[in-house]
């Protein structure tokens, strides 16, 4: 074999073997998953069907009180609920805010006295924080070249509102001869305190993601109860690119020494998504 004979069959298996190995390569190069957008707002209206239950420390003991569904549905004259949540880069902020209205008015039995109780309720959270870890192509998925699925943990703090206002208005109508008197009592309370927030997110497919964000705060701050707590767990099924419908349950706790409080129910919503920025 002459030389440029040898040459000519080097050059032609340099060639071959390039060939045969570009497509080994262009797999590992498909499959890096597209950067996550640079910002991302969501606004979230929900409504929630808070139960209550709970006990108070009185000099007879312990009374232990609940208010179920149905008391809940007929005392409730208006209520708004919502979150928003941004994020750039990796920076995340978390804002819920929670107000219901209820009234009740009835007889105390076997007496000429009526009443009529009505309570506003409240709870505002502002979080802010940062993504310590973000997995792509979601908890159990392989990242993919046009796969936006993600797993997220963010750890956040902030503050917390809350307050309530009752007013107990008490009537006796003994009849014509004794004139007929009432009384009013008013209740109102509020407290700010520190709050830590950390939010798992999920995404299981391209159009389901799950969401559960833990927080604990208050410790006594103030007039703060000695701990408040919570937990919210939230499946959203996106049916377009910027629309999801959620469903979830969330449980606020609320602990002092003489009073245990806890409020729980399910959730549903509907929220708005957009992003930007790669």
């Amino acid at each position: 074999m002459t030389p440029r004979m040898r040459r000519a069959a080097q050059a032609c298996l340099v060639v071959a073997w390039t060939l045969c190995l570009a497509p080994m390569s262009a797999p590992d190069a498909a499959a890096e998953p597209p950067p996550p957008p640079d910002w991302e707002v969501e606004i979230a209206p929900y409504g929630w069907l808070a139960l209550a239950q709970g006990q108070v420390q009185t000099p007879l003991g312990k009374q232990r009180f609940s208010i179920d569904a149905h008391e809940v549905i007929d005392g409730l004259d208006l209520g708004a609920m919502g979150a928003v949540k941004l994020r750039w880069k990796r920076w995340v902020t978390h804002f819920d805010v929670a107000w219901a209205k209820l009234s009740a008015d009835d007889e105390i039995r076997q007496s000429l006295v009526s009443f009529d109780l009505t309570q506003e309720l409240g709870w505002f959270e502002a979080l802010a924080g940062y993504r310590v870890y973000e997995k792509p192509g979601g908890l159990f998925g392989t990242p993919t070249a046009t796969d936006r699925r993600i797993f997220a943990f963010d750890a956040m703090g902030g503050l917390t509102y809350s307050w309530a206002d009752v007013r107990l208005k008490l009537s006796r109508d003994p009849g014509m001869i004794i004139p007929a008197a009432s009384r009013t009592v008013k209740s109102d309370e509020d407290w700010v305190a520190p709050y830590l927030g950390f939010r798992f997110t999920n995404d299981f497919t391209d159009h389901l993601r799950h969401e559960t964000l833990l927080g604990v705060g208050a410790f006594g701050v103030g007039d703060a109860p000695h701990v408040s707590w919570q937990v919210t767990s939230q499946l959203a099924y996106a049916v377009s690119e910027h629309v999801a419908l959620t469903a979830g349950y969330r449980a606020l706790g609320f602990r002092n020494p003489n009073v245990k409080s806890t409020f729980h129910g399910p959730m549903i919503g509907v929220s708005f998504r957009v992003a930007g920025g790669v």
